[in-house]
Formats: structure tokens, sequence, C-alpha cells
């Protein structure tokens, strides 16, 4: 019990009764012949469709099959994020929580739940330390966690599209988050200069780019400090 507090796991549910934990080292495959069986009796259905390993303790769902596509809803605490589109040969990191997993072949719609649980780190009891405390970290809130999930999403549904194209404006990203677009510029403003002072070379000053278009790139290729 001890370890499985300090290591990451998940729960797989078909929703119709069928469930299996997958602990940190183990894999398991989705689809109609595979460990956890989906549309066993559905011969629209992939053998081997949906694989999810863990890859340094961030659980990981690529799509091996061949042409089916499913959709990913991540949540988390209540709020949800933008769906994901996990098309063949696709991979995506599992952010913390309850990930819903739809798709549908010719015959069937499915559902799945896909819980990541993550282990809550005690904090050490340490004595105030005499020099200045260390200020080089970035540490982003709910609130911006939400606003990176949100501009990296288009990038890893599609990894090709132009961040330019791809990146929703700041009068989108408002309305999908539900904020006021002073706000969510506000939001954008403050990572950008904190990433600047940290010095993160592509948030330096001289960089003629939109920061929602940087903090988008930056977002896609560090999921850590969202998911």
């Amino acid at each position: 019990m001890d370890k499985m507090k300090r290591s990451t796991y998940l729960f797989v549910d078909d929703l119709v009764g069928n469930r299996v934990m997958v602990t940190q080292g183990h894999t398991v495959t989705l689809g109609r012949a595979s460990e956890f069986r989906v549309g066993h009796d559905d011969p629209a259905m992939h053998r081997a469709f949906l694989h999810v390993w863990c890859d340094h303790g961030m659980w990981m769902i690529r799509n091996v099959g061949s042409f089916l596509s499913a959709t990913i809803q991540p949540s988390l605490g209540g709020t949800a994020y933008s769906p994901v589109r996990l098309s063949p040969g696709v991979q995506w990191p599992l952010p913390a929580g309850v990930n819903s997993i739809l798709f549908a072949t010719k015959n069937m719609r499915y559902e799945l739940e896909v819980t990541v649980v993550r282990p809550v780190q005690p904090v050490p009891r340490m004595d105030v330390p005499v020099a200045p405390l260390t200020t080089d970290t970035f540490s982003p809130n709910r609130e911006q966690q939400q606003v990176l999930a949100a501009l990296a999403a288009p990038l890893h549904r599609d990894p090709s599209a132009s961040p330019r194209i791809a990146v929703p404006s700041v009068a989108d990203l408002a309305r999908q988050l539900g904020w006021g677009e002073k706000k969510t510029s506000q939001k954008i403003q403050h990572m950008a200069e904190t990433l600047n002072e940290l010095g993160v070379p592509e948030f330096q000053q001289g960089v003629n780019v939109p920061w929602r278009i940087v903090l988008a790139r930056f977002a896609a290729e560090n999921p850590q400090f969202y998911a």
C-alpha cells in the first residue's frame, strides 16, 4: 500500500461493469482481441485499438489502430478541458483525473473512462532559510494550467499544424474558458513575463510573435506543467 501511494496508476472502466487497474511499469491495450476487451462482438472494432503505458511518471495513450479515431475529454476537479482527437498513430499524455474516451464504429458507439491517479507528495518540514528564497521556478496555478492546456490542445491534436492558424485567438480562448478577454490576456501576459524572467529563450524580449503563440508552443512541449 505504501508503494502504491508513492507511485502513479490508472483505472480503465468501460462503464458496463469491466474495470482494471494498471500500475506504473505495466501497460494495457484496448481492443476487440486485447487484454482489455472492447467491442469483442463488433467486427468493425480493431483487434488492438488503444495502447496505454507510463513513461517516467507520465501516462500516455496511443492509437495503434489503422482507421478508427478516438476523442479524449479530460477533466480535473470538475473543470472540463478541450477535447483531443486521437487519430491513428497519434499519442497523447493523459492528465490526472478522469478522462472520457469516445469512439465509434459503423455498428456501435463506445465510451470509456480512464482515471489517472497521481501520488500526493508530502511536504517536508524545514527551517526557514536565512538566505533569499529561490524564485527561479515556474509553478502555474489552476487557472494558468487551464490556459496552457487550452493553448496546447490544437497542437497536440495536429502536431504538423501551424500555430498561427491552429492556436485560438484571445477572444476564442476567453469564450472557451468562460472568462473575459481582459482576464485571459492578463493570464497570458503574466505567464510570458514570468518565463521571460526565468530566462526561457522563447520568451526573451525581441521575439516578434504574439505571446499566446509562443506560450502555446511552450505548453505543447511541456505538458508536465498542466497534465
